[in-house]
Formats: C-alpha cells, sequence, structure tokens
C-alpha cells in the first residue's frame, strides 16, 4: 500500500488564491490523492477546514512569510505570524514538533525564495522542496535536489498548487506513515512525480493576487476569520482522516531526538 501524498497546496485563505476548501476536497477525491499538506499563506484555517471536511487526510501547515523568504511548516496547530526572522520562524515550527521544510530555494520568479539565505537554515531544516510543478526552470530545482543531497536534508516535490485543476501536478508516492518522524523517513524511499502546471494555473494565481492587492489599496479586505489553531485537534486517533502532531503525544519529543541524533 502507498498513499499518493500531494504537499504544498494553497486555498481561499492565501492571498494568491481563490480556491474554496470544498472545491479543493473533490479535486482530491476524484485524482486519487491520499494524503495533502495545505499550506496556505502566514495561515492555516484553511488546513483545519479541510481536516473537519474529511475525506482526506490532511497535513496542517503554513507557508509563512519570514522576513529573509518563505519558509514551510508541517505538522503543526499554530498560526505562525509573519515578518519574522527565518531563523525565529523555524524555531517556533520546532517547538510544535513540526517540520521546516524550505520551500522553492532558488526560484528567481519568486521574490520570498531565500536563494543565498537558505544556507544559513540548514541547521534548522528537516526537508528541501527538490522540484516545484510552478517554476519552469528546472535547473533551479536541480540546484535544490544538490542542495539536499549535500546536507543529506530528505526532498520532496511541490505541487505549489493554486488551482484544482494542478492538483497532483506534482505529488510522491510514500510508504503510509503516522506522524512527522515517519513521514521523513518514507520521504527518503518516496518516488516522485514532477509535471508542469496548466499555463492557466498562472493566470488565475496571479489575477488573483492583484485582485486582492487592489482592493486592499480601496479598503475592501477580508473579514477576519476566527483563530481555531489553539482549539481541540482531531487527528488520525480520532478519526479516519487527519495528521496531526498533537495525535502522537510523543511527536514533538520524538523530532528533537531524530535532531540531535542528525548532529550528532
Amino acid at each position: 500500500m502507498a498513499w499518493k501524498t500531494v504537499i504544498h497546496v494553497h486555498t481561499e485563505h492565501s492571498c494568491d488564491c481563490a480556491m474554496p476548501v470544498a472545491r479543493l476536497r473533490d479535486a482530491c477525491l476524484r485524482r486519487r490523492v491520499d494524503c495533502i499538506a495545505v499550506t496556505d499563506h502566514d495561515e492555516i484555517e484553511g488546513a483545519l477546514r479541510l481536516r473537519d471536511l474529511g475525506g482526506v487526510r490532511v497535513i496542517v501547515g503554513e507557508e509563512v512569510s519570514t522576513r529573509d523568504g518563505h519558509v514551510l511548516g508541517l505538522f503543526i496547530e499554530r498560526r505562525i505570524p509573519p515578518d519574522l526572522s527565518a531563523a525565529e520562524t523555524c524555531d517556533r515550527i520546532r517547538e510544535q514538533g513540526g517540520i521546516v521544510a524550505l520551500p522553492h530555494p532558488f526560484a528567481i520568479l519568486c521574490p520570498k525564495s531565500l536563494r543565498r539565505r537558505v544556507y544559513s537554515l540548514i541547521p534548522r531544516a528537516d526537508a528541501i522542496e527538490i522540484g516545484n510543478a510552478l517554476n519552469p526552470f528546472r535547473w533551479q530545482c536541480h540546484r535544490g535536489r544538490l542542495l539536499a543531497r549535500s546536507f543529506d536534508l530528505p526532498g520532496f516535490v511541490g505541487g505549489d498548487v493554486h488551482t484544482p485543476w494542478a492538483i497532483d501536478s506534482a505529488f510522491q508516492v510514500m510508504r503510509p506513515f503516522a506522524g512527522p518522524v515517519e513521514f521523513l523517513e518514507r520521504l527518503r524511499e518516496a518516488r516522485f512525480h514532477l509535471g508542469w502546471q496548466p499555463i492557466v494555473s498562472l493566470v488565475v494565481q496571479g489575477y488573483e493576487d492583484a485582485r486582492r492587492r487592489i482592493a486592499g489599496l480601496f479598503g475592501r479586505r477580508r473579514a477576519p476569520r476566527k483563530d481555531r489553531s489553539a482549539q481541540s485537534v482531531r487527528g488520525m486517533k480520532g478519526s479516519r482522516v487527519g495528521i496531526s502532531p498533537l495525535a502522537f503525544p510523543n511527536a514533538a519529543s520524538r523530532m528533537d531526538a531524530r535532531r540531535v541524533e542528525r548532529s550528532e
């Protein structure tokens, strides 16, 4: 048995995405996605809502806009605020027993890529995005693969999904896992499928980003959403879907032990 796992997915809770959570779930069911890591920009509400809907296993994540670039936190339960340093952001992810993943580190088309600053975060990193379906320049993905290999970090391919028709433009086929430690172990033996997103996905993403920026200039901002990050967690232990570090009582300590072992 293997899980088709999609990492790095956005919903309408991101500033540059209009995809409703229910439509994302429908796309996962239609394309037979077994597990999905939802990583909205500076928000976890979309991931929590998808987990509540059921039908697909959900890794709660966030693509945090740090002062140094984007950082992904996976297996978290509390929102991490933007505009912190990348180092402090990584530390806050780890405090929750989560995984620090570095997305599109060398993508020149993304103004929030870490680029040279990625090297200073290697001691805090758990995984590196070695392919991104939204990036047309594959030589930059190759640099990510070399980086992961050089520091013996597991890699993953990210869909950077913003539209339902691009849901499985990139995915990994992994053995089932139960929490962050096993997730990293399974990544090392996963089979990767990296494709290209249709051009319409780029157009839709650009339009949505521009529309919301213009609306912000005229004061028409979205109503604040209720923060449920501190509410009780329903993970795999309490329901048939959903993946959460809080569903595994020793997740944080096991991740800390793994990091100490790696540093030695």
